[in-house]
């Protein structure tokens, strides 16, 4: 009788592919015939080496397998030795209001918008390539999605679905591509519209303090799908995916929580925060006398199917998004330095997700079922220098540092933190630390202690190398892969810098004023 062992090896190869990344590691450990036809073929081996990286391929069909995995290894270790390159075109550049993949969107005037397409030598994206489009009436807010060539912005009281690249009306949107929006009777205004999948979202913020409300329409047919107002409206929220969001909730008497909600019944969840246990510093957080401001930043990583703008030979896949939570807490009497406090916390949405699909009819989640190996608060490190704005800080599992920093070598370095569960499993491997999960499988990321960076403090690396190490996860938190970029060569107006993480570059903006929306001077971009 056959067995699966006795098939050809050009099978095994075919049947272990159709299995994936997990599959074939598992195919590895069962003897030494099935992990030698692993380590010799290059088909499996680039199949691992992608997932390994978190990237999808878009390479080619005609190209060699010893081609791509080649060119692989130089897109992930770019981000290392890889010199800052400046955008040769910036003029025009104004406002930044948005960013979805490695592109970004600037208004400049005249009702019009301007967008930048930032390339990437090791991918093949070809150079910066921008165009401009046309916004009607006056425009409230915008936002855009690269992998569906999509514009929605807000005037007085429609919804605008256009295409990005034409500003023609988006052809998967009925209606002409106007819809109205939901009204309410007091004076009002509209804000913090984002777009995931088919869905868009825009927060109704009445004038007389009187409320506000979250509205969440299908762009595709105008139908409005949930309307959330009083308490229940979010200030800052994000998408979890295409049924749920998350807000913050912090009202009187009660703990601060993360709040998921369905967008299709109503139903939410308050995930409690234990800030106590998470702060370096809970006594400002907790103190009577203090007050607390509490924000969610929005994650600007697409979905990774139907990318029609240029997206190369490689492009991020779907392993899952960050949530930042920012708390800021002073004292009364003003937001001086010596009374100002902030927080940053990061927090894995795989987690959040996980519980409420387990426990799909639950009100509140105590910290101690959730929490713990799900977090990680940013360090406190040394601050080099304050850029304008915190804004485009997190793209899919990674998270830039709001402001640019010192490494223990004394370099001004911009700091990523990168979260996907492959990227930080391929780093500990490297080091031999073996990854163990707990009972029960939840906290897995817990057990992951060692950090992988064994470099002597003593001796700096070479000026323009990038240097990186696993922030371990230690006292329950959750471990990631830190990268560390100095700053380009030459002279800088560094109070006028603005950091935007993208999809697989950080851009680095030299405003001409110190002002949010003032016009841009000097764009680079460097491979992460």
């Amino acid at each position: 009788m056959a067995t699966f062992l006795s098939l050809p090896d050009e099978l095994l190869i075919k049947i272990m592919a159709l299995g994936g990344h997990a599959a074939v590691a598992a195919c590895q450990q069962t003897c030494y015939r099935l992990n030698g036809i692993v380590n010799t073929s290059a088909a499996l081996l680039y199949m691992q080496a992608l997932t390994a990286a978190g990237l999808l391929d878009n390479t080619p069909p005609a190209m060699a397998l010893i081609e791509r995995l080649k060119l692989l290894e130089v897109h992930e270790t770019a981000w290392e030795n890889s010199p800052w390159h400046l955008a040769e075109d910036h003029s025009d550049l104004h406002c930044l209001v948005s960013s979805s993949g490695n592109l970004l969107l600037f208004r400049i005037p005249d009702q019009k918008f301007l967008a930048q397409v930032i390339p990437s030598v090791h991918r093949a994206v070809p150079a910066v390539s921008r165009w401009k489009g046309d916004m009607d009436e006056y425009t409230h807010e915008l936002t855009f999605d690269v992998s569906r060539d999509l514009l929605i912005y807000l005037t007085m009281n429609r919804l605008h679905i256009r295409e990005l690249s034409t500003s023609k009306p988006h052809p998967l949107s009925s209606n002409g591509g106007v819809f109205p929006v939901h009204r309410i009777d007091q004076p009002h205004i509209l804000c913090n519209i984002q777009v995931y999948g088919e869905l868009v979202a825009y927060m109704i913020a009445s004038v007389g303090g009187s409320g506000s409300h979250l509205c969440v329409h299908n762009w595709t047919t105008g139908e409005l799908i949930s309307h959330m107002g009083g308490y229940r409206a979010p200030l800052y929220y994000d998408f979890l995916d295409d049924a749920h969001i998350v807000s913050v909730s912090s009202r009187p008497g009660n703990d601060p929580s993360l709040v998921v909600t369905n967008i299709h019944s109503g139903h939410r969840i308050d995930f409690v925060l234990d800030l106590p246990s998470m702060a370096t510093n809970p006594e400002f957080i907790r103190g009577p006398d203090a007050i607390t401001y509490y924000c969610i930043t929005v994650n600007s990583m697409p979905r990774p199917w139907s990318h029609k703008q240029p997206i190369g030979y490689f492009y991020s896949g779907d392993a899952g998004r960050i949530v930042i939570l920012d708390i800021l807490t002073h004292l009364y009497g003003g937001l001086r330095p010596d009374s100002k406090q902030r927080q940053t916390f990061h927090f894995s949405t795989t987690a959040l997700l996980s519980h409420v699909r387990s426990n799909a009819l639950a009100t509140v989640v105590p910290w101690d079922e959730w929490g713990p190996g799900s977090f990680r608060q940013v360090p406190r490190l040394p601050l080099a220098y304050q850029t304008v704005s915190g804004m485009h800080a997190a793209c899919g599992m990674r998270v830039i540092h709001d402001h640019i920093l010192k490494d223990r070598h004394g370099r001004s370095v911009i700091r990523i933190y990168d979260y996907h569960p492959q990227r930080v499993r391929r780093a500990l491997a490297i080091d031999g630390v073996p990854v163990q999960e707990t009972p029960g499988g939840r906290g897995l990321w817990t057990r992951l202690r060692r950090s992988l960076s064994h470099r002597d403090a003593e001796h700096a690396p070479h000026v323009g190398a990038g240097t990186a190490c696993v922030l371990p996860g230690t006292d329950g938190q959750l471990p990631c892969l830190a990268k560390e970029i100095p700053l380009p060569d030459g002279p800088l107006v560094t109070c006028n810098l603005v950091c935007v993480l993208c999809e697989d570059v950080v851009v680095l903006l030299e405003l001409k004023q110190h002002r949010y929306g003032s016009p841009v001077g000097r764009m680079f971009y460097h491979p992460i």
